[in-house]
């Protein structure tokens, strides 16, 4: 696969790959810090076909309290995961102890990991685009880095919402 043709979905699960691939004496584990919650979607579409177990709440649904997870991650078979916080990591409180066991926390924004991933996002248009790359993310997760090209609010706008979706 050339990085052109590599999909977003593809260069995702090759990052969480790669932490939870580690030979350690227990099963790694990534704690994914999300205080805008904007990755919550695009986990649960790559946890559904990728092997590796993902902890957090449905879509949609509240978050758990963080005592709740910490207790459930403290009574549960290790295994290798992605656990889900709604916090930024300075913010983590209960889960903290199992933070020290992480494999790898992650901070990203996803707007620096597209950019990570080889999306060319111009700096002016950061603020007009971030509320849309959530759902741009997920419509074009499988779509080659090539479509990504130069992405502007205008043509993430107009991969969203065109004349086949609104009727």
């Amino acid at each position: 696969m050339t990085p052109a043709s590599q999909s977003f979905r593809e260069w995702l699960v090759g990052e969480i790959e790669a932490v939870l691939g580690r030979n350690t004496s227990s099963p790694p584990f990534v704690i994914w810090c999300d205080p805008d919650e904007e990755w919550l979607d695009l986990l649960h579409t790559v946890a559904e076909s990728s092997g590796f177990e993902f902890w957090a709440p449905e879509r949609r649904e509240g978050a758990e309290h963080e005592l709740i997870i910490q207790d459930r991650f403290h009574n549960s078979e290790r295994v290798k995961r992605v656990v889900w916080l709604p916090v930024s990591r300075e913010n983590i409180t209960w889960f903290k102890v199992f933070e020290l066991e992480a494999q790898h926390v992650w901070e990203k924004s996803l707007m620096q990991s597209l950019r990570d991933y080889g999306v060319r996002i111009p700096r002016d248009h950061e603020m007009d685009l971030n509320p849309l790359l959530p759902a741009h993310a997920k419509e074009w997760i499988d779509e080659p880095k090539s479509t990504w090209k130069e992405l502007t609010p205008e043509s993430a706008k107009g991969a969203l919402v065109n004349g086949v979706r609104l009727k």
